[in-house]
């Protein structure tokens, strides 16, 4: 007897479980050089973000490089801010790893620290790394066919089909009265809907903008606005499903002054957003398989599945309080917040992502001189989801962080953290790689056979230890279905 084997790739993702997940940390230290046209007597505030640009996978190692991208404000006889970027490059064991597997990348500034240097900004910060494996690679398993008794998993999967992307730039003009120079502008960018137009995708979004500017009175001011656009995405392939789902980057944003007497700030901004349609798959796997006429032994392989369900996106709100040591706070001029992810955990409900806000604020002090204060404040965020075993590719995203109210000892900052997450479904199961024929006899009783079905026993399983076939089976005893309860009798004849 010959059994049919396929070569297939499990959907989305099939993991070794045992090379499925690691964890490390990088350090990274470095000097950012300061403008050309400037020096810096001192660092009011500096906020850093992380990304991976090249990620490859050796025997049990993973090797990756990456960008700590930099945003300072200091002052010399003046306020000013710039960016800059700092490379890296880290390599950690990970047991299992082969070539041909794919690393997904987790990475945040655990700890960010940059100090005032000679003509340069002294960077000291730590990443936490967290990788998960991914092994697509074609398998040889059991194909399902008539000539044997099968045990087959099914399973649900969103595919997440690439449509469309592209790189934009915004220019957009907002209220800033009497800003006369712009010392600092940041943002974000959300996407809010998405509708198919023929051959492009029309994607409504909102840049969320923060302006620290200053007067002709050298006063300074944050100013903080909400600004909807509308781009067309052209499609790359056609879109079968109309459901449809999307990532928004933000590469870059700058502003410029038009003049006091305009009271006009120019925005413009780069953005990379891409495009999905989304379609719900299904499939099954063979788990186990015997033949009551032809005995054989499965080989099987542990896998973990992870099953892509979606899409999930969720704002919140926060009001917290800097307390400033010194007491001598006057008049605050700016708030800026960095979220990082530091973990999720399953609720009731589903999963609540937790994380930490590094807080800056800026303040002049009773003799007029500008100070900053930096704090850390922890944050929930709770994803509804009815999955029990689940894991995220989030990222979380600070909209308009403004000064709500002070007193001379604390400033309150409120700001909105916006969430989005792929959502994933780990499901731990087994698949049949290999048979082999036995020719031992069957150790199954003979003769008149009563039987009693043990807890959680399935007709497969309680005909499997019986050695016949589920339709002789349920033929000799009518009243069983696949609804089988535990001590339930059947009778056979052998």
């Amino acid at each position: 007897m010959e059994y049919r084997f396929n070569e297939i790739s499990l959907p989305t993702v099939a993991i070794n479980a045992q090379a499925g997940h690691s964890a490390s940390q990088a350090q990274i230290n470095g000097s950012i050089p300061l403008p050309n046209d400037r020096t810096a007597n001192r660092l009011l505030a500096a906020t850093g973000s992380i990304e991976t640009t090249n990620v490859e996978v050796a025997e049990n190692r993973i090797q990756l490089e990456g960008n700590i991208r930099v945003h300072c404000i200091c002052s010399d006889d003046e306020l000013f801010s710039f960016d800059s970027v700092a490379q890296f490059k880290h390599s950690f064991e990970h047991n299992g790893a082969k070539p041909n597997m794919k690393a997904v990348i987790h990475a945040e500034l655990i700890s960010f620290n940059t100090t005032l240097g000679d003509n340069a900004i002294n960077l000291d910060a730590v990443a936490d790394i967290q990788c998960r494996l991914e092994d697509n690679s074609k398998r040889q398993v059991l194909g399902q066919q008539d000539n044997m008794e099968q045990k087959c998993v099914s399973y649900e999967y969103c595919n997440m089909k690439p449509v469309g992307e592209q790189t934009v730039r915004l220019r957009e003009e907002v209220i800033a009265q009497d800003a006369m120079r712009i010392v600092n502008s940041e943002g974000a960018a959300i996407i809010r809907d998405m509708q198919l137009m023929g051959d492009s995708i029309r994607v409504d979004g909102i840049l969320s903008i923060s302006i620290l500017s200053q007067n002709a009175d050298l006063d300074f001011s944050q100013t903080a606005q909400n600004i909807p656009f509308a781009v067309d995405i052209e499609l790359e392939s056609e879109v079968n499903e109309p459901t449809l789902t999307g990532r928004i980057d933000t590469l870059k944003i700058s502003a410029r002054e038009m003049g006091s007497e305009f009271g006009l700030v120019t925005v413009e901004a780069q953005l990379k957003i891409s495009l999905f349609s989304q379609s719900n798959e299904r499939g099954a796997i063979v788990v186990d398989a015997y033949d009551p006429k032809n005995p054989f032994e499965c080989e099987k392989t542990p896998v973990q599945l992870l099953l892509c369900k979606g899409t999930a996106e969720q704002k919140a709100m926060f009001r917290e309080t800097v307390n400033i040591d010194a007491g001598d706070v006057s008049r605050p001029i700016y708030a800026s917040v960095r979220p990082i992810i530091t973990g999720a955990t399953k609720s009731d409900k589903g999963v609540i992502v937790d994380g930490i806000s590094n807080i800056t604020v800026m303040y002049r002090d009773e003799n007029n001189r500008i100070k900053s204060s930096i704090d850390e404040m922890p944050f929930t965020i709770e994803l509804l989801t009815p999955y029990e075993n689940v894991e995220l590719d989030a990222k979380v995203v600070c909209l308009n962080a403004t000064v709500s109210g002070f007193t001379k000892s604390s400033i309150d900052v409120s700001y909105t953290l916006n969430l989005c997450a792929t959502v994933f479904e780990l499901m731990n199961t087994e698949v049949v790689t290999g048979a082999n024929r036995v020719q031992e006899e069957s150790t199954a009783p003979t003769g008149f056979v009563v039987c009693f079905a043990d807890a959680d026993e399935s007709i497969y399983e309680l005909a499997k230890r019986l050695n016949v076939t589920k339709k002789e089976l349920l033929a000799g005893n009518p009243t069983l279905n696949e609804n089988i309860k535990s001590g339930e009798w059947a009778v056979v004849l052998r």
